[in-house]
């Protein structure tokens, strides 16, 4: 359902106007405009949705207006206004209650009452007859009543139902009519003649002219008044508006209304009793000429025409057409469609530089752009003519025309960044092109063109936004930036056709100024039509797709070319490519800006480049360095995390004077000659070794961590929530730089501010992203490896540094059970790392050591205890270490004692057996930690609080009271590292060590 608003009286009686779905303003100065001086410029607003007609009064509330089989009347101002609801293009006569109660009712009564009459007494069936009868006269007379309302309907007599009937497309009969309110000797047969007196004469026949121009078919009856015209050749008559003071009598086939004084050949127009004749305003009659002349115009257009027709399209006339001689480069004019006079050229740059495109949905918006830009195609080659389309509903409007070789780039809402880099590029190509133009002299580029000699080729680039009015919503920025370069860029090659369906409050003064061309398909409202052309015609274009109004400098109806269907575009875009392609031999057009960057990069060697930096604004790539000082690198699963540290290692690593460690990692790249340690992610003990030796060695060591956020987690888990942090603080303030990646959990810590210097990979959610120091708008692109810095926003690909091929690590020599070699020495001192996990597994001599101790896993063998305790939960290792211990210390030459567990809880230590001279004696013992701790006498209370300590996963166990050395409360750290057997620490006089005891050999 739609809204007619029409004023009944006022200074705009008989003004009428179709309201469309959505929200206008009514005023001297709104999208319904009156001329009533009583009315404010924005007297009222109006809403029409699912909601309904809805009105709000300035600096009220709204509320609905009843619209519905009764029309609703107003007061605004001097005037008097009346919405009504129409549908199917006519006035809406919604279904009398009155059916309900005339056949309704009595036939339901006659199927009631059948079912007693039948088989009863014969006075049953006159109970039966009678509602049926009722039935049948309430049928007759509701015919009949509709019938009347239907004539009534088709012959409306109100100037504003004149008006409507018009715009609505039921223009007048094929035979002759006389309005109701005239009496039946008014014919307006040729011959006769009329007057109008009185001081309501002039708009009784404003009225009467409009009347008959809108209800007669030009050929049956033109009008010819000073307010509106009709013609046509074979009219069978034709009515003159005359004043009296310069009428003159009828001439064959002529009928005379004369307006003024009385006439003696002009009788005064008969009215019939109880009946008066309407006024019209000045407007009314204004509307309906404009209105009746579309009309006319339009009907003589056919209402499809084929691009084909207009266009020779065979490959070799595209062909000819390119290389056309003596002829400017540049496009030159095309055929669009046809007119009333013939075929229809536009010219981009005498009629344009840039045009304004509008047109509801349904009107072939979308197909007037691929017929104009397969014609631009079909006339001027790719190196003259390039187009870079913009679409803002998902990027489907073009469709094959992304094909076309002139085509250098299709921006989407999908991908913001690649909009924002063609921005930036087409603003660098403009300050080049104005650099050039200098050099040579010349203003513009139809002057360039014109030099004689060799020269920098310069294609003119022709910008199509379909629906801006998405952009201009989405992002307004944008929108203005592209209507700025095509106004800077009138002179320089620059082309803008911004295209739109509601252009209501979307088109932008700059716009009006600068968008000379303006082409309008039918439109919702006149509002819409006067946003682009100034004038309400577009409103009142007929349903035909591809009917529009074409304003440059005269306003020119036209029916734009069809390009065909979906197969037919495909076979011009492929016919187009093919003849480009055997002219160029496969060339791409000229390109105003550096290609993307490519998806993948590998490793160029021997060069310090970390990859390509896109510099749209220098329209080139450029190698990428990262600044000195600490990097973080954050990015989602699947992004190039572990690559990126991968490339920092390789090019950090050309440095031979370089001290890196690296934390995390995967084992190939921990193996690679010239790192001084590699840690684990899990090993929470050699973590803390490390940060002891960066805090002694300040600005020496360089980092690099990969998975910081879990490197974080596993320090928070083994020494408590906020210890990540803490040490994390004490490495940036003591390493000479830190290169991490993480994920975006990392980005508001309160250290992370002490590393601004970031680079965003992809797989972040947006609220993510903004986190991390990246705004919104700056998408990535889904490629690993592709990254924005924070502080410039500008787009890298990193260079691709692939795993290196698994190989044996330092450890492998520790690992080998050979108990005749001596590799594993020789491996763990050969070995150049200061900081390197401990192995789970180790084996060496005897008189070696007792196994590996961090942060080197150098061999490790104890100062001469007076007594050992091994104390081990089960599982842990405990008799392993103790046939370990037993063997190295006899290996030694040691006189080594061992004390039963159980005896040792109670029973005193024994006595030192009878030994050689120059052997010291040794007492071993191993035990619980349970029965440690609740030892408070015997043997185990005498060896905790005299000799040395073995604890066996001391996670796993409550703190000893009463060891003889003191106790760091790292010992108790839960960390995964300390889960393999034989792991724990050494206490004695010497401190606390972590250890990975060996297996006996």
């Amino acid at each position: 359902m739609s809204i007619a608003f029409s004023v009944l009286s006022g200074p705009d009686t008989g003004y009428a106007q179709l309201i469309s779905p959505g929200t206008h303003t009514i005023g001297r100065a709104g999208d319904i405009a009156l001329t009533d001086p009583q009315v404010s410029r924005m007297h009222a607003t109006i809403r029409l949705d699912a909601r309904g007609l809805r009105l709000k009064v300035a600096g009220g509330e709204y509320r609905k207006l009843a619209v519905g089989r009764r029309p609703c009347h107003l007061t605004m101002g001097a005037s008097r206004v009346e919405f009504r609801a129409i549908a199917a293009s006519r006035l809406e006569r919604p279904l009398d209650s009155s059916v309900l109660t005339r056949i309704g009712v009595p036939a339901l009564m006659c199927l009631v009452m059948t079912p007693l009459a039948w088989g009863g007494p014969a006075w049953r069936w006159a109970m039966v007859a009678l509602p049926a009868v009722m039935a049948i006269a309430g049928l007759i007379s509701l015919r009949a009543r509709r019938t009347a309302k239907a004539a009534a309907r088709t012959l409306p007599l109100a100037a504003h139902e004149v008006l409507l009937a018009v715009l609505l497309g039921e223009r007048g009969a094929h035979t002759p009519r006389v309005p109701r309110c005239l009496r039946r000797i008014v014919t307006f047969e040729p011959g006769e003649a009329w007057s109008l007196q009185g001081e309501s004469a002039p708009a009784h026949a404003r009225w009467l002219a409009g009347w008959l121009a809108g209800m007669h078919a030009p050929d049956v009856l033109s009008v010819d008044s000073p307010w509106v015209r009709t013609h046509h050749p074979e009219a069978k008559a034709r009515v003159r508006f005359v004043a009296s003071e310069s009428a003159r009598s009828p001439e064959a086939g002529e009928v005379v209304i004369t307006i003024g004084a009385p006439l003696p050949w002009a009788a005064p127009l008969p009215i019939r009793r109880g009946h008066r004749l309407p006024d019209a305003s000045a407007r009314f009659t204004s509307t309906l000429a404009a209105a009746l002349a579309e009309s006319a115009e339009g009907s003589a257009l056919p209402t499809t025409i084929a691009l084909a027709d207009l266009l020779e399209l065979s490959a070799p006339a595209i062909r000819a057409r390119w290389e056309r001689p003596g002829h400017p480069p540049g496009p030159a004019p095309v055929p669009i469609g046809v007119t009333a006079t013939g075929p229809c050229q536009l010219d981009l740059i005498a009629d344009g530089p840039h045009a304004l495109v509008a047109g509801m949905t349904g009107t072939g918006k979308s197909e007037l752009l691929t017929s104009w830009l397969l014609a631009l195609a079909a006339t001027t080659s790719p190196r003259h003519l390039t187009f870079l389309l913009v679409d803002f509903k998902g990027g489907a409007a073009f469709g094959p025309l992304r094909r076309l070789p002139h085509t250098i780039g299709v921006l989407t809402d999908l991908d913001p960044a690649a909009t924002t880099r063609a921005l930036t590029s087409l603003t660098a190509q403009l300050k080049q092109r104005e650099r050039i133009f200098h050099a040579s002299g010349v203003r513009s580029l139809a002057e360039y063109d014109a030099l004689a000699g060799p020269r920098e080729p310069l294609a003119r680039i022709l910008v199509v936004i379909d629906e801006f009015q998405a952009l201009a919503t989405d992002e307004p920025d944008l929108l203005d930036q592209f209507v700025r370069l095509a106004t800077q860029g009138r002179s320089l090659g620059i082309h803008l056709i911004a295209a739109t369906q509601r252009p209501a409050g979307v088109v932008t003064p700059t716009m009006r100024a600068n968008m000379p061309l303006r082409i309008c398909l039918r439109v919702t409202s006149t509002a819409d039509s006067a946003d682009i052309l100034c004038t309400p015609d577009a409103a009142a274009l007929p349903a035909i797709p591809g009917r529009a109004i074409v304003a440059s400098e005269d306003a020119t109806i036209v029916q734009w070319a069809w390009a065909g269907k979906l197969s037919d575009v495909t076979a011009l875009v492929e016919r187009i490519t093919a003849t480009w392609q055997a002219l160029a031999g496969g060339a791409p057009a000229p390109q105003p800006w550096a290609p993307p960057l490519p998806r993948h990069l590998p490793l160029a060697p021997d060069s310090p480049s970390w990859g390509l930096i896109d510099e749209p604004e220098n329209l080139r790539h450029a190698p990428y360095l990262p600044r000195p000082g600490h990097l973080l690198i954050l990015g989602g699963a699947a992004s190039g995390k572990s690559s990126a540290i991968r490339l920092a290692l390789t090019q950090r690593l050309r440095d031979p004077a370089a001290r890196i460690c690296l934390i995390g990692g995967d084992d190939a790249s921990a193996a690679r000659p010239g790192l001084i340690g590699h840690i684990p992610l899990t090993d929470a003990h050699l973590s803390r070794l490390f940060l002891e030796a960066v805090t002694s060695e300040p600005g020496q060591l360089e980092v690099m961590i990969d998975d910081l956020h879990t490197w974080r987690a596993h320090l928070d888990d083994a020494f408590g929530i906020g210890s990540g942090n803490d040490m994390i603080e004490r490495l940036l303030r003591s390493a000479r730089s830190v290169i991490a990646t993480a994920d975006a959990s990392v980005a508001s810590a309160r250290w992370a501010g002490a590393m601004p210097q970031r680079l965003i990979l992809p797989g972040l959610d947006p609220m993510s992203q903004t986190l991390c120091g990246l705004p919104h708008h700056s998408a990535l692109a889904p490629h690993p490896g592709r990254a924005r810095e924070s502080y410039t926003e500008r787009e890298i690909q990193l260079s691709f540094v692939p795993p290196l091929p698994r190989a044996a690590s330092p450890d492998a020599g520790i690992h080998a059970s050979a108990p005749d070699a001596h590799s594993p020495v020789q491996a763990l001192a050969a070995s150049p790392h200061r900081f390197r996990p401990l192995p789970t597994s180790l084996t060496c001599h005897s008189k070696d050591g007792i196994g590996a101790i961090a942060p080197a896993a150098e061999l490790f063998a104890p100062e001469a205890p007076s007594s050992v305790l091994v104390i081990a939960p089960a599982g842990a290792g405990r008799r392993t270490a103790l046939h370990t211990l037993r063997e190295h210390f006899i290996a030694r030459g040691f006189d080594v004692q061992e004390i039963d567990p159980h005896d040792a809880a109670s029973a005193p230590l024994p006595a030192p057996a009878p030994r050689a001279p120059a052997r010291p004696a040794l007492i071993l013992a191993a035990s619980d930690p349970a029965r440690v701790s609740f030892a408070a006498t015997g043997a185990l209370a005498q060896l905790k609080a005299t000799g040395a300590v073995l604890l066996l996963r001391p996670h796993r166990m409550n703190r000893i009271a009463g060891l003889a050395w003191p106790v760091p409360s790292w010992v108790y750290a839960h960390t995964p590292a300390m889960n393999a057997p034989g792991r724990g620490v050494w206490l004695d006089a010497a401190g606390a060590h972590v250890i990975q005891v060996a297996q006996p050999s």
